[in-house]
């Protein structure tokens, strides 16, 4: 249609792409030189660099949605660039006009949606756009690696609990990492598969009955270890 001529010639045109990727880049800078106690004037222009992008996109959204009409929506990158854009916009107006404190719930949803601004680049990126694509149709597959992983760390924790659950608390072994329950036993499985102190938690759960580390009284008490430790870990 004829009046859709000018904004359609705006949303396609190569040098809008190149301003609205250059406004994201600005955004990123902006967010990357922000730091606990700056100066007021630096706030200032931070503010106004967000205040900026926010409105120039929610316009570019606008013009390309009235150039393309319906199949703007067919595109899913358009209906997630709208979505990211017209979310920051909303919660800019709730912030300059209800909650003008920058620790507000609206203000941290703000720059929330600033950092998603960054996930437009994509759409302009092929390499980028592809493997983020790729990721997004492996979900399924991860979440079935995820499962898997957990299965076996549970595993892994009922064994521990079962072999080094009584073992003396110390400097390893405390009240926030140990083996006496199923969800510490598996948050201590999780740093232990990033290799967090590994060799620690070995040591400290093969402390044997002829240690001065622990107390063994046959068929009372027994805070020991056991050499499965070594194996094990």
């Amino acid at each position: 249609k004829g009046w859709r001529r000018v904004p359609c010639y705006i949303a396609s045109n190569r040098w809008t792409e190149y301003f609205i990727t250059t406004l994201v880049v600005i955004n990123i800078a902006a967010l990357s030189v922000y730091h606990r106690g700056q100066p007021s004037q630096l706030e200032q222009v931070l503010e106004w660099v967000s205040f900026v992008c926010s409105n120039v996109f929610t316009l570019e959204i606008l013009i390309r949605m009235l150039g393309l009409g319906k199949s703007f929506f067919k595109v899913r990158w358009n209906i997630l660039d709208a979505v990211i854009v017209f979310f920051g916009e909303i919660m800019l107006v709730v912030v300059l006009t209800f909650q003008r404190d920058k620790h507000s719930p609206g203000a941290v949803l703000f720059r929330i949606a600033r950092v998603l601004w960054t996930l437009r680049v994509l759409r302009k990126a092929r390499g980028m756009r592809f493997l983020f694509n790729t990721m997004i149709s492996s979900i399924q597959s991860i979440i079935n690696i995820l499962l898997l992983l957990f299965v076996l760390l549970y595993i892994y924790t009922v064994v521990a609990m079962k072999q080094f659950g009584a073992v003396r608390y110390n400097h390893i072994l405390t009240r926030d990492a140990n083996f006496r329950d199923a969800v510490n036993g598996l948050l201590v499985m999780f740093r232990l598969i990033t290799l967090d102190n590994w060799q620690g938690f070995m040591r400290n759960t093969a402390i044997l009955p002829n240690s001065q580390y622990c107390t063994l009284v046959p068929g009372l008490f027994n805070d020991c270890g056991s050499w499965l430790a070594y194996p094990f870990f």
